[in-house]
């Protein structure tokens, strides 16, 4: 096991140990279901807003002004920590009954901590709560074994983003962008005629948006719904095959191998299309590009999807405060405060009702639409866990050292090991 590995199986065993002696905790927060919220909560926050850190802080002031409206009597303490290393973090001050009692958690994160005990289940606060608002995307990686451990406030979404001066210059039809591998691969040859690169591949960053999304559109899984491993069964290897494609046909800059961000290329107008997340419309609006663009379809080969992740907030285990927590995790992700969250963070709501903040703003209005068929990744407990080994694999395809079915086995094998690590 790695040096990584062993502390986080510390981090877990001195966690749960805490649960076993924090018992009367659980069963004092049962005991408070009849009563009002009171007391304090600390709230676990990330910089959203890096740039404009006092509006975000404004943005965080009006939500909790407007849920001591209704809870007078429970004061809420938001702590900001950075993105590197956050989940060790959390982990530790969990362990140490020292942690938070509200977090922000993404769906490979959630059924990590829900599998090991760290999270409230929430279901049993939510039998009246009306959850019809959330979009099915954003609600489905709240759930582990059938529980929601969580509720949604944001989602991304990786979408095609096209140099409509490159669509002209291949004389293609700015209107008609492609929909289906297919129709990608004959834009991709002709770009590479006249000297561009066809897309980004940006191998150096996770899986999720170089491999996983080519996966499922393709009808493969990694792992699939009974838990067995599927990333080298026929419809994950074409995935495999495709991106090989993509590198091999130099339709991809030849850094693709290492590289985490070929947008400079984009920028530059070397490149038809872009594959990114949604704050690249934020990124542009801020540095606005030199030629035309325009967000295209989701690519599909047997399946229109793509990867997104989607943001929650989520009550910890051992939390002294539970009712409070609950209260204040519903009141975040309400419809006001999901419209005030994302309009100024500029992420896509989780809640159907608030994506109206877009309606006047067509790119944005589209990516809402696309945020429908997005998969936030591998939910699985190992996940997270297991990104490494992918993304190496898929880097000794790109050198040639491994076939792509050779890859795809290899992704296989170490997933394998990784789950009965893990007791699966």
């Amino acid at each position: 096991m790695t040096k990584k590995g062993w502390i986080s199986a510390f981090l877990c065993m001195l966690f749960i140990a805490s649960l076993l002696a924090g018992c009367s905790l659980s069963e004092e927060a049962e005991g408070e279901k009849g009563s009002k919220p009171s007391g304090e909560i600390t709230v676990w926050v990330h910089p959203f807003m890096p740039q404009a850190k006092q509006q975000e802080k404004a943005v965080r002031d009006q939500i909790i002004e407007s849920f001591k409206k209704n809870h007078p009597e429970v004061t809420v303490k938001i702590e900001e920590i950075p993105w590197p290393n956050r989940e060790q973090k959390i982990l530790t001050a969990l362990a140490a009954n020292q942690g938070p009692d509200v977090f922000y958690i993404i769906p490979d994160q959630l059924s990590q901590f829900a599998h090991k005990g760290i999270l409230e289940p929430l279901s049993p606060y939510l039998k009246d709560y009306d959850l019809s608002d959330f979009s099915e995307s954003s609600l489905t990686p709240a759930k582990y074994k059938n529980e929601i451990y969580a509720l949604p406030i944001l989602q991304s979404v990786m979408s095609m983003y096209y140099n409509l001066d490159i669509v002209k210059e291949i004389g293609e039809d700015p209107d008609h962008l492609p929909k289906t591998w297919d129709e990608f691969k004959m834009w991709a040859a002709k770009a590479r005629g006249k000297g561009k690169y066809a897309v980004n591949l940006e191998s150096g960053n996770t899986p999720n948006m170089t491999l996983y999304p080519f996966i499922w559109q393709a009808g493969g899984q990694v792992i699939n719904d009974d838990g067995k491993v599927t990333i080298n069964e026929p419809e994950s290897v074409e995935a495999f095959n495709y991106v090989n494609d993509l590198y091999k046909n130099g339709w991809v800059p030849a850094d693709s191998l290492t590289s985490q961000s070929q947008f400079p290329e984009f920028r530059a107008g070397k490149m038809l299309a872009a594959f990114g997340d949604s704050s690249f419309v934020s990124t542009v609006k801020a540095e606005p590009l030199t030629f035309k663009w325009t967000v295209g379809p989701i690519l599909e080969n047997k399946e229109k999807v793509t990867y997104g992740t989607t943001g929650m907030f989520a009550v910890a285990k051992n939390s002294k405060n539970k009712k409070a927590a609950v209260e204040f995790v519903k009141h975040m992700t309400n419809e006001e405060n999901a419209k005030l969250f994302n309009e100024n963070t500029r992420y896509i709501p989780a809640r159907k009702s608030a994506g109206s903040i877009y309606d006047s703003e067509p790119v944005m209005k589209t990516l809402v639409e696309q945020a429908q068929n997005i998969r936030p990744g591998v939910i699985h407990p190992v996940g997270r866990s297991i990104i490494p080994a992918v993304q190496a694999e898929l880097q000794a395809m790109l050198s040639k050292k491994k076939t792509p079915q050779e890859a795809a086995d290899s992704a296989a094998k170490a997933i394998k090991s990784e789950m009965q690590k893990a007791g699966f």
